[in-house]
């Protein structure tokens, strides 16, 4: 008999970033797990296709310019033994792309889609907070799955959970981790807001993911600053040494949920507009701080968050003590 299959549709680049990638690889070893073979549908990047070569996952490769229908009948075409599920994880999906997969009888799981998927998917599963409420009951055909409790995060987090405490006086071990990609280069912005504020640094370890391309800018505003910075391009495990911080700087993407799981402190900073919205939401349990968001940067802003922030060591336990009973609960 042969084993299940399930195809995984998604793309990643420096300009959409890592994280679908990645959250469908943790997703991926899952499916393994339960004896289902994983077989990934991607448009070319040659940093996707090297890090899905070096996980030695099955996967093809279409042109940058292919049309998604023609994706779809391709692969259909090509295809000897149907999937039993088909993923989307692109963001939104169209109607037409859906219904060409679904006359295969092949069920269709879309993440993060407001548009075709709540209309014709079978399940949608939406744990950003974006997305939260933005349909129309009447057109939601789909098994919405909505909520923080629906991200696909890396198991690796939830064995490092653990209470933490940043003692007062201490200097601070802090991380800094703007995702695979960092498209917009905050990373560097980080480093320069930083270097002004008034705090007792031990080390600031900047973590660079696959699809970096800002390494020149960065060195440069590393070799200025006054604090000691060490660069780690590419780290093999980035949960265990985001276990080495007292407090973490990330985006608001899967990583804030990572790290919030993890039961560390995580000052928060939206690269993109929705993740305006979930860093809001995690504010609201008072599980993180928000330093900006760089569609409403004003000159010096993310400094004085900063700087807020980190001299407030009772604030910052609060946020990981907040973080550990609240996924210590929900694992239990």
């Amino acid at each position: 008999m042969n084993k299940k299959l399930v195809f995984i549709r998604v793309d990643a680049n420096h300009k959409k970033g890592m994280g679908h990638l990645f959250r469908m690889l943790t997703l991926s070893d899952i499916f393994a797990s339960m004896d289902v073979e994983s077989f990934f549908v991607i448009r070319e990047d040659e940093i996707s296709e090297r890090i899905l070569g070096e996980k030695e996952v099955s996967y093809t490769v279409y042109p940058s310019n292919t049309g998604e229908l023609e994706i779809i009948q391709n692969i259909l075409k090509k295809t000897k033994n149907f999937p039993s599920i088909w993923i989307y994880d692109i963001l939104n999906t169209e109607i037409s792309w859906i219904r060409s997969i679904k006359e295969k009888n092949i069920k269709v799981v879309a993440f993060d889609d407001e548009k075709g998927g709540i209309k014709e998917a079978d399940v949608v599963i939406n744990p950003i907070v974006h997305s939260w409420g933005n349909y129309n009951p009447s057109s939601t055909r789909a098994r919405l799955l909505e909520g923080a409790e629906y991200a696909v995060l890396n198991p690796r987090v939830f064995e490092l959970r653990k209470e933490r405490i940043i003692r007062s006086g201490n200097p601070l071990s802090i991380g800094i981790t703007m995702g695979g990609s960092d498209t917009y280069g905050v990373t560097v912005s980080m480093i320069e807001s930083l270097d002004v504020i008034n705090i007792g640094v031990d080390r600031i370890t900047v973590f660079t993911g696959p699809h970096f391309e800002h390494m020149p800018e960065l060195e440069k505003m590393v070799r200025k600053c006054r604090h000691r910075v060490e660069i780690k391009h590419m780290v093999k495990d980035i949960h265990e040494e985001l276990n080495t911080m007292n407090v973490v700087i990330c985006g608001g993407g899967i990583t804030l949920f990572e790290v919030s799981t993890m039961g560390l402190p995580p000052l928060a900073f939206a690269n993109e507009p929705h993740e305006e919205l979930t860093i809001r939401y995690f504010q609201s349990l008072g599980a993180c701080g928000s330093i900006g968001s760089r569609t409403k940067l004003i000159e010096g802003s993310i400094g004085e968050k900063l700087n807020e922030y980190l001299n407030n060591i009772s604030l910052l336990n609060s946020f990981a003590l907040s973080n550990y009973k609240r996924f210590r609960q929900d694992c239990n």
